[in-house]
């Protein structure tokens, strides 16, 4: 791949012309390594062209929460204690407060990712990013970074100042995906949930 790919890309082409002509160069080889590599482009492209990123409207979000609990039981045993633990308080917050809003990622129907954040105004208008999740399966494909993205994009049209949210220093992917978008960390909280685990406050103004 590495050989013909100089012969294949002219300078200066659009990227869905490169991909036509990768996939052009690929279709008279036979090779099975070749052939699986095929494969799995072809279904990338798919992938990319069939996710949806959209945010739900308030009827949407009601009619929708059976889809949008279910990430709550996909993460339950990520978070020290398992959100079990912790009653239904987290889940119902979010189901009554009027000013929660949800953005999906979708393909074929099916919620595969979501960030909630709420809007709030106390002295400047603020937000607060209260969940990021991505189904298991569909992580490490840019997803939770795109939803970090549209969430963003949303609440800097609605003039928000102010972004915070809290992790804990183990989210090694969250956090990576938070400071990419330019959130910082502006406080620390030591060893809250056990040796060596940290609550971690960050802020994007």
């Amino acid at each position: 791949i590495v050989g013909i790919t100089p012969y294949c890309f002219p300078k200066e082409i659009s990227t869905e012309k490169s991909f036509a002509i990768l996939l052009n160069c690929l279709s008279g080889i036979n090779n099975t390594s070749l052939f699986l590599f095929k494969n799995m482009f072809i279904n990338f492209l798919l992938y990319k062209i069939v996710m949806k990123y959209r945010l739900l409207s308030e009827r949407e979000k009601q009619s929708s929460w059976k889809k949008i609990s279910h990430f709550f039981t996909i993460i339950d045993n990520e978070f020290v204690p398992p959100l079990s633990s912790r009653g239904d308080t987290v889940k119902s917050a979010i189901k009554k407060n009027d000013t929660a809003e949800v953005i999906v990622a979708e393909t074929n129907g099916k919620f595969v990712g979501i960030v909630i954040f709420w809007s709030y105004y106390y002295k400047v208008r603020s937000s607060y990013f209260h969940w990021l999740i991505v189904e298991p399966k569909f992580r490490s494909k840019g997803i939770g970074k795109e939803l970090t993205k549209k969430a963003i994009s949303r609440l800097h049209k609605k003039r928000i100042k102010t972004i915070k949210l809290v992790t804990y220093n183990t989210k090694k992917v969250a956090l990576k995906i938070y400071k990419s978008a330019g959130f910082k960390i502006y406080y620390t909280r030591k060893n809250i949930k056990g040796p060596g685990i940290d609550k971690v406050y960050l802020v994007l103004k």
